[in-house]
């Protein structure tokens, strides 16, 4: 997903879990989720948009863009989850969100049919693209419950399975492109990436939504005080008040 778009799935997630620590460290989310696309080089200091091969994944077989040979999301977000809780127990809670963020860039990828079947588009993707310019109308859309999971890696993988559902558009890599313009592919309509973003926007802000409040249960613990939560979500028990 692009930034508007991972932007868009975190404010929507945010605003449903209505979390005061969640949305006080917002900022350091959404720089999370956008640092998840870059890479940085210390010798030479250079930033660098990096080759989203962990980006990609098609329940059924392991690993990233490449199975077996890539490292794929599912593996990457419990990684960067676990970064994300201990950064918090250590008392750095900027830190722990920026790591908290790169994790939900994976999640909502996963949420673009191209990810979720593992399409190369080295050129552009329709969906990504059309999320991007429509950010603004998808983002009032209603956010759907999703059952509490254990581990980020689940998030991902039942977001992934849904996606499956949705055909992506295989005209947007170099040999895509030449197949369209010889007639043996078709690009996805405009109105059916319009229909498939107002499923799997929503679906995707659910899972980062729930990813959210499995950080708040795993890093803080009783610590952590439920103030209110959006009715179309389930939420777990509720937590107890810390003493004085």
């Amino acid at each position: 997903m692009l930034w508007n778009g991972q932007r868009v799935v975190l404010d929507m997630a945010i605003r449903a879990l209505d979390h005061p620590l969640t949305t006080r460290y917002r900022p350091a989310l959404v720089l999370g989720a956008l640092r998840e696309d870059v890479w940085y080089v210390p010798l030479i200091g250079a930033v660098l948009e990096g080759p989203p091969l962990t980006h990609f994944y098609r329940p059924g077989l392991p690993g990233g863009l490449v199975p077996f040979l890539t490292p794929g999301p599912r593996w990457r977000a419990d990684r960067l989850f676990a970064r994300a809780v201990e950064h918090y127990r250590e008392g750095r809670p900027a830190a722990a969100f920026v790591q908290l963020g790169r994790a939900a860039h994976l999640l909502i990828d996963m949420a673009c049919p191209a990810h979720a079947q593992r399409t190369v588009h080295m050129i552009s993707d329709s969906f990504e693209w059309y999320v991007e310019g429509n950010a603004r109308a998808l983002e009032n859309l209603p956010v759907p419950a999703v059952a509490p999971r254990g581990r980020a890696s689940e998030l991902v993988e039942d977001l992934a399975r849904q996606t499956q559902r949705f055909a992506p558009d295989t005209t947007n890599s170099p040999w895509g492109r030449l197949l369209w313009k010889a007639g043996l592919r078709r690009k996805i309509p405009v109105p059916v990436l319009s229909d498939q973003a107002r499923e799997l926007i929503p679906l995707a802000a659910g899972h980062a939504a729930a990813l959210l409040r499995l950080f708040l249960r795993q890093a803080a613990g009783d610590a952590v005080v439920v103030v209110r939560t959006a009715p179309v979500l389930e939420t777990p028990p509720a937590l107890g008040t810390p003493g004085p």
